[in-house]
């Protein structure tokens, strides 16, 4: 076979003749002298909370001009790290197999430098996070609860708090109504009267005398009891339990979310309010939405959000003034739904989902 040398600066040698040799591939020390033998762009970084992660993407070495074979990182990212510090990563293969090989992290590069079989992928420093605040509790004032009102401040966008107001039937209570009459000396005898609020049989209904022979029918508001020929003239008092009429009310929609840090802030810091505006069953007409950012240390009050149509998810976002105690801040997310008179319906409601706040 031939052979020759080759210099990472591109330099070759003339070619040689040689016989009766086993060939192996031969590495220049530059490998293993800090040069990265993966290309650019390998390696990203990402921050979240208080750690970074270094994620490293499969690639083929370059062990100076010789390309070797292509290496699947596993895993493929590091995380728990440091962050915005430099990071060298690393992967041990002295064979030149390739395939699956384990990165490594490390600020010290004496863990990887002058090691035979000990290949640097490359270097980068770490992403770093900026600092974000959110609230720490809520207070939930509305005559409808909000549903999973803690998934507004969980920190996580796929969870989403719901706060409706909404327009429901409210059934009477139960009551008794008691009759006294004597049936007339007819065939089939009835008795009948009227309860106003009656809107639905309670379950319990009957005459106290001992009588079984008796139907009953209702028309509207009216009850009438008929019996049985052999009851003819007899007094008898009727008792039964009925439900009175039930009334459309509206229900409101109130919470506020408080309890963010004591810090004070400088300049470049935003709030954000990840929502969707949603609507229940056929109308909003006449309904409010709201959500209001306060400072209780000044008074002032930002409506941040007034609205009665629905919109997919969005950040609704304010500027916090520079040198704002974020522990003096809340926000108010609040609602109506459309007025009882103007035809609404049981069920009718309007509000927000919320699905994150924070300051960043």
């Amino acid at each position: 076979m031939r052979i020759r040398a080759a210099r990472f600066n591109g330099a070759v040698s003339a070619w040689l003749e040689v016989d009766n040799t086993t060939a192996a591939v031969t590495a220049s020390l530059v490998v293993y002298n800090g040069q990265p033998v993966a290309t650019a762009g390998t390696l990203t970084s990402i921050a979240s909370g208080s750690t970074a992660q270094i994620s490293i993407a499969n690639f083929t070495p370059a062990y100076g001009p010789v390309s070797g074979n292509p290496c699947t990182p596993s895993p493929n990212f590091l995380n728990s790290l440091e962050q915005g510090q430099l990071y060298d990563v690393y992967y041990i293969d002295p064979l030149f197999l390739g395939g699956t090989i384990t990165p490594i992290a490390t600020m010290n590069s004496a863990d990887y430098l002058n090691k035979p079989g000990y290949f640097l992928i490359g270097s980068i420093v770490t992403a770093t996070a900026s600092a974000v605040y959110q609230p720490s509790t809520y207070n939930d004032l509305g005559s409808n609860a909000t549903l999973s009102p803690g998934a507004a401040i969980d920190g996580n966008l796929g969870t989403y708090a719901t706060a409706k107001s909404t327009n429901q039937n409210v059934v009477g209570s139960e009551h008794v109504l008691t009759v006294t009459g004597t049936l007339p000396g007819t065939s089939s005898p009835s008795i009948s009267f009227t309860d106003a609020n009656f809107i639905s049989d309670a379950g319990v209904m009957g005459p106290t005398l001992p009588i079984t022979d008796y139907t009953v029918s209702i028309l509207g508001s009216t009850i009438t009891y008929t019996f049985g020929d052999d009851d003819a003239g007899a007094n008898i008092t009727i008792s039964y339990n009925a439900i009175s009429s039930s009334t459309l009310e509206s229900f409101l929609s109130e919470i506020i979310y408080s309890g963010f840090p004591a810090v004070v802030v400088g300049s470049g810091k935003m709030l954000n309010v990840s929502v969707a505006g949603t609507l229940m069953n056929h109308g909003s007409v006449g309904a409010t939405a709201s959500i209001v950012l306060v400072n209780a240390s000044t008074g002032s009050t930002t409506t941040l959000s007034s609205t009665s149509t629905t919109f997919a998810q969005t950040d609704i976002t304010e500027s916090i003034a520079s040198g704002t105690n974020l522990a003096d801040l809340s926000v108010i997310i609040s609602s109506t739904p459309p007025p009882t008179a103007d035809g609404s319906i049981a069920g009718d409601g309007w509000g927000y989902q919320v699905y994150e706040i924070y300051i960043e």
